[in-house]
């Protein structure tokens, strides 16, 4: 098992890949190295890299993310109620998300934690520490996706919509009526799905991404211009002279330029992403 941002299933399809970032920013660089090219696994770690720091900088999910999805059944439930929210099972699927319960407070508004909402909740379990089974599942029909984006849902129950199945004996209702002015900590389990799917994320955070990535190549390509530590070199031979100069230095790397370019870019880029996928939000609640 991983944390919800490490290896695994679902969440390493990463967004950006090798080819985009070599065509797009690194175009016109020797990315070689005694006559070798770098290796995957540079270009791996950059692109890994780039996805993380732009997830946490805007407190967003890429990459598609499932806490237990939105399917439900009873084979899976006993293993997956009480699975923690940051460890993921053999499908790459996350324990359900928990959340407190505040009684009336709650009564209106939930904020899931990973955004954007990509799948909205279709079941939401309350459930008592130290128990595997629900003393009330709301239905689905009071379950409102307010904002996507915000990660914020709705719980409103409709007149006339509690199924008849809650109202025999030992009515789950009497339960939620009761419990409504009462706080109860981690008793919800929200089960949801985070994040973009492929293909559909927006341009300017592709942008972004790529430009955090393309730092972890740019760096050392600059200082094996002419070699590990090489910022000049000449020849001569039979009266004749050659030398090779670059910008590289000990404290100046090669394609520095390029590298306080996209700095420009990325710190002007950001503030905008922020008051975007992030500023919104805080007002939503």
């Amino acid at each position: 098992m991983t944390d919800c941002c490490g290896g695994g299933a679902v969440a390493d399809i990463l967004p950006i890949t090798k080819d985009g970032l070599i065509a797009r920013y690194l175009f016109g660089i020797n990315l070689t190295a005694n006559g070798l090219p770098y290796p995957d696994e540079m270009f791996q770690a950059a692109l890994e890299t780039g996805v993380a720091i732009l997830e946490t900088e805007l407190d967003i999910t890429l990459r598609p993310v499932e806490f237990y999805g939105g399917e439900v059944t009873d084979a899976d439930f006993a293993t997956h109620v009480n699975l923690p929210q940051t460890m993921r099972d053999a499908q790459g699927r996350y324990g359900p998300e928990r959340h407190d319960w505040y009684g009336p407070d709650l009564w209106g508004t939930l904020r899931l934690r990973r955004r954007p909402i990509r799948r909205p909740p279709s079941i939401i379990h309350a459930i008592y520490p130290g128990n595997d089974q629900p003393v009330f599942t709301f239905p689905e029909s009071w379950i409102l996706l307010r904002d996507p984006l915000g990660g914020v849902v709705d719980i409103v129950a409709a007149v006339g919509s509690i199924p008849s199945s809650l109202l025999g004996s030992g009515s789950s209702v009497d339960w939620y009526i009761n419990a409504r002015g009462r706080s109860f900590p981690g008793l919800l389990r929200v089960y949801y799905e985070a994040g973009w799917d492929a293909g559909e994320i927006p341009a300017d955070l592709i942008h972004a991404a790529y430009l955090i990535a393309s730092f972890n190549i740019l760096n050392p390509a600059g200082d094996l211009i002419l070699g590990a530590g090489i910022a000049s070199t000449s020849l001569s031979f039979g009266g004749l002279s050659q030398s090779t100069n670059t910008t590289s230095s000990a404290t100046n790397a090669g394609f520095g330029s390029r590298i306080i370019q996209y700095q420009k870019d990325l710190k002007a880029t950001l503030p905008r992403l922020k008051q975007k996928y992030h500023g919104l939000s805080l007002g939503m609640v």
